[in-house]
């Protein structure tokens, strides 16, 4: 399948937030070389927009541009950090959560790094570490996860801002 780009203009067959050209120059920023071809490129793409849908269309600041266009962005309405964003513009973090969580479907242990959890520490001429969860590894991520970088243009706790 060809990826079809969305440009902010609302395009009624686009698939993707990003092009092979931006997953494969993120992951050689990395110096990982995940992809063995464009068709797993496309492929892992896909997957990533449709994460991106189905995890968070529903949860969205603002509204689509057009009852037409195939993907949640561009977005009118997008209230963040005391200002309206551009309903003619992809956001950045939406085109680096694409590529971030493809890439975590390629190689998701790329994506953790191993940390204990501490749940407090004291020193008083005794050094004494208490561990949460018996001081078992937990997987932390080691990017800025899809996640983190969708969370400004998810409505709080689903409730929906109405700005007049």
């Amino acid at each position: 399948m060809t990826i079809i780009v969305e440009d902010g203009t609302g395009v009624t067959s686009a698939n993707s937030y990003a092009t092979v050209a931006a997953l494969l120059a993120h992951s050689d920023t990395y110096q990982m070389g995940l992809c063995a071809s464009d068709v797993e490129a496309e492929a892992v793409l896909l997957r990533a927009q449709e994460w991106i849908h189905y995890k968070y269309g529903n949860k969205l600041k603002g509204s689509k541009v057009s009852s037409t266009q195939a993907l949640d962005f561009p977005r009118a309405g997008v209230y963040i950090d005391g200002e309206y964003k551009a309903s003619n513009v992809i956001p950045r973090e939406v085109i680096y959560a694409q590529l971030n969580k493809a890439i975590e479907f390629i190689s998701p242990e790329l994506f953790l790094t191993d940390r204990v959890a501490i749940a407090s520490e004291e020193l008083d001429g005794v050094f004494k570490v208490v561990y949460a969860n018996s001081g078992k590894v937990l997987p932390v991520s080691a990017f800025a996860r899809a996640e983190t970088l969708l969370s400004s243009y998810l409505n709080p706790a689903g409730f929906i801002a109405v700005r007049s």
